[in-house]
């Protein structure tokens, strides 16, 4: 349901935060960078240590924001221990931030197999060769050898000799999606002269959102 709101500048009127998400997004890939995608994503492990990291969103809309990575490593742990995330967009470029408190949700295979068809060979070789799962040794985040980092570029590249010609690689049971349904979303704008930051916040998915002005 829209409702009115007040706004500071370059906000619209009457929006859900995903919206103004959109607006920004597409300002941001405007400019000449190849990264605008790319968000630092906040996890909390067992013993409550905070970890962050670059992933990739593959794409978003009205229910969340979707990331693909390995499933069985040490990520995917911290997840399934706590799905409470905090991400992070900067685009220095556009001079704004966007960062999104929220909790994340395992997608099913049908969606993991939809999102790796999309991808480019090189991109679903990379996700095959850390995608195989807990038990082999190029696991994600797994402790390697000298000899075997310089095996696994060997057998990368044997492997996209061999993928590229039959124009598929297999999908990896150990990679899949994630969901992040957002419950905050926070908006700084530094391009006025007083920066301009804006929340929107909802205390639960059925909740409607809160629009709240920030004290940068």
């Amino acid at each position: 349901m829209e409702r009115e709101i007040v706004m500071g500048p370059n906000m619209n009127t009457t929006v859900e935060p995903i919206v103004q998400f959109t607006e920004w997004y597409n300002s941001a890939r405007d400019r000449p960078s190849r990264w605008i995608h790319n968000f630092a994503l906040s996890t909390v492990d067992s013993t409550g240590q905070p970890h962050s990291r670059t992933v990739s969103m593959h794409t978003y809309d009205d229910e969340g924001f979707i990331f693909c990575t390995a499933t069985e490593g040490n990520k995917a742990k911290q997840l399934a221990g706590n799905p409470k995330v905090s991400m992070l967009f900067v685009w220095e470029l556009s001079r704004r931030q966007i960062r999104i408190n929220g909790f994340v949700t395992k997608l099913p295979e049908e969606m993991d197999r939809r999102l790796y068809d999309r991808c480019s060979i090189r991109e679903q070789l990379y996700f095959y060769t850390m995608g195989k799962g807990e038990e082999d040794v190029y696991n994600q985040s797994n402790i390697l050898t000298e000899e075997q980092v310089d095996q696994r570029i060997s057998d990368m590249d044997d492997d996209e000799i061999k993928f590229t010609a039959e124009g598929y690689v297999p999908f990896p049971t150990g990679w899949g999606g994630y969901n992040i349904t957002p419950t905050t979303m926070e908006f700084l704008d530094l391009n006025t002269r007083g920066p301009a930051r804006y929340r929107w916040r909802r205390d639960t998915v059925d909740s409607e959102w809160i629009y709240e002005q920030l004290a940068p």
